[in-house]
């Protein structure tokens, strides 16, 4: 079980700080000479980003979580390792997550599934002070979704969806669960898969795997309903959950 003072710690450190990848489908977003301050704004963004994890994987170890199951081999100990794996855990998650906000409800409906996910896991060992941060944040993403859903009336931008992806990050972290995050947030590995993908097509072979990325673009282009692709994406993320879920009780607690 993880001192309770801990997670405010990191989680606070997480949420407070955006990242930003410069990974986007090249037609969908305006020229970066002209918005966003350029590629110098990019690379301070992403150095900041990339600071973040760093800090976020120090603490972490120092707070004693470098015990992290993998399936078939236990729960070994990867000491300053850990802070290495979770600083590009943080930068990869939380620009996932800022990916798959794209349509109405999308991030938040998947954010919120997996969140949840973490705080059975945070019961069934125990440990209070992530069940209680994961329930606090399903919670205010649950009822935040009621605004976002179709038609939204209110938008996460990326000062939400890049502080949950982080916060994602500390929590399974501190549940020694950080091998697990493709598993838990399989919605946002497809979503981030999909623009790698298709970015690599253009750039290298001038053509294109989808229509258009991240890849809820491209089923919107093939004329699938927003709410039925919500729909979709979340009972993928539930699944995802559900499968970190009953690992995790079959590992129980890391040693």
């Amino acid at each position: 079980m993880s001192p309770f003072n801990v997670d405010p710690v990191w989680t606070h450190v997480s949420l407070r700080v955006p990242l930003y990848t410069p990974l986007y489908d090249p037609d969908q977003v305006p020229d970066r000479t002209t918005a966003g301050g350029g590629w110098a704004a990019v690379g301070v963004a992403a150095g900041v980003g990339v600071g973040t994890g760093v800090l976020v994987g120090v603490g972490l170890t120092i707070a004693g979580f470098t015990h992290q199951f993998f399936p078939g081999l236990g729960a070994p100990n990867l000491g300053w390792g850990l802070a290495v794996v979770v600083a590009i855990a943080v930068v990869a998650t939380s620009n996932a997550v800022n990916l798959t906000d794209g349509v109405d409800g999308l991030a938040a409906s998947c954010t919120s599934l997996v969140l949840v996910g973490i705080a059975i896991i945070a019961v069934m060992r125990g440990d209070l002070s992530v069940a209680i941060l994961a329930a606090a944040l399903a919670g205010s993403v649950t009822a935040f979704l009621l605004f976002n859903w179709f038609p939204a009336r209110v938008f996460m931008g990326d000062a939400g969806s890049l502080a949950l992806g982080s916060a994602i990050v500390a929590l399974s972290a501190e549940l020694h669960l950080i091998w697990l995050l493709p598993v838990l947030g399989i919605v946002f590995v497809i979503e981030a898969a999909s623009v790698v993908v298709n970015v690599t097509a253009i750039r290298r072979f001038g053509t294109r795997v989808l229509r258009a990325s991240p890849i809820h673009h491209h089923f919107e282009e093939l004329g699938l309903r927003e709410q039925r692709l919500v729909a979709a994406f979340a009972a993928t993320a539930a699944v995802g959950a559900a499968i970190t879920v009953l690992f995790a009780r079959v590992a129980g607690p890391a040693t």
